[in-house]
C-alpha cells in the first residue's frame, strides 16, 4: 500500500514525459512587453497536430494555430500572443495570452484534455525584464540569453573580476636616473638661461667726474691767454719790421 501511495505522489509532483515540453518563456520582454511574449515547446518524440493541443495559462485554455501544424520530433516551435511582433526564422504559431510577471501556471494539454508538461515560473527564477528567457536544460530552469528555436544553453559566465592592486615601485624605478651626457647638457642650457636673465648694468658717469673736467679746464684758462698774446705780440713786431 505504502508503495502504491509513493507511485502515486512521484507522477503527481514529476512533469510528465511527455512528447511535448515547455523549454523557453519569455514572460517579461525588456521594455514593453505587451505582444512581445512566447513561449518555446519541443517535441521529443513522434510526430503530432499541434494545433489540436491547447496551451493552458492559469486555468483559461488558449487555441494554438497556424499554417503549418505537424510538429516534427525534434523540432521547436514558438507560440506567441503577436506573431507578426517577433523576427524568428523558426516555425511561430499563433495564440492569445498575457504571461504574468509575477509568475503563473502553463500547461500544454492534448485534445483529450489530458496535461502533456507543467510548469509553474515565478519572477524569482530570473529573467524578469532583463532581457533574458526562462529556458529548461537537464530538468532545470534558469535565466539566460533567449535562443528561440534552438538548443538552450544555460551556462552562465560569471566572470569575477578582481581588482588587481599596482606593484608598488621605487621612485628610482619610476624616474630613470638621467645620463651624464644629459646632465651636462642641463648644466650648459641653465648657464645660457642666467646669461640671458642677467640684466646689463648701464654705465654710471658720476657728478665728481664732470667737476674734475671743468676744473682742469678753467686752470688752463691764463696760461692760454698769455700764449695768445705773446703770438699776437710776434706777430706786431714781425709786422713792424717788414715795413721799415
Amino acid at each position: 500500500m505504502r508503495l502504491i501511495i509513493l507511485v502515486i505522489l512521484i507522477c503527481i509532483l514529476l512533469p510528465v514525459g511527455a512528447s511535448v515540453q515547455i523549454t523557453e518563456i519569455m514572460y517579461n520582454v525588456e521594455g514593453k512587453d505587451t505582444g512581445f511574449e512566447w513561449i518555446e515547446i519541443y517535441n521529443d518524440e513522434s510526430d503530432i497536430d499541434i494545433c489540436v493541443h491547447k496551451l493552458f495559462e492559469a486555468d483559461t485554455n488558449h487555441y494554438i494555430k497556424g499554417d503549418v501544424c505537424t510538429f516534427a520530433t525534434g523540432d521547436y516551435i514558438i507560440i506567441a500572443d503577436k506573431p507578426e511582433n517577433l523576427d524568428f526564422s523558426y516555425t511561430i504559431l499563433d495564440s492569445a495570452f498575457a504571461l504574468k510577471n509575477t509568475g503563473e501556471e502553463l500547461c500544454i494539454r492534448d485534445s483529450e484534455k489530458t496535461d502533456l508538461f507543467c510548469v509553474t515560473y515565478s519572477s524569482d527564477w530570473g529573467a524578469d525584464g532583463n532581457g533574458e528567457s526562462l529556458q529548461l536544460v537537464d530538468g532545470e530552469w534558469c535565466s539566460a540569453r533567449p535562443t528561440p528555436g534552438q538548443e538552450n544553453l544555460c551556462e552562465q559566465v560569471n566572470e569575477e573580476i578582481e581588482a588587481e592592486e599596482p606593484e608598488e615601485q621605487n621612485q628610482e624605478d619610476i624616474i630613470e636616473a638621467p645620463k651624464e651626457e644629459k646632465i651636462e647638457e642641463i648644466k650648459e642650457l641653465e648657464e645660457k638661461q642666467d646669461i640671458a636673465l642677467t640684466p646689463k648694468q648701464p654705465t654710471k658717469i658720476t657728478s665728481s667726474v664732470v667737476y674734475e673736467s671743468k676744473a682742469q679746464e678753467n686752470s688752463n684758462l691764463p696760461l692760454l691767454l698769455l700764449l695768445a698774446v705773446s703770438i699776437s705780440l710776434n706777430v706786431l713786431f714781425i709786422f713792424s719790421k717788414v715795413s721799415k
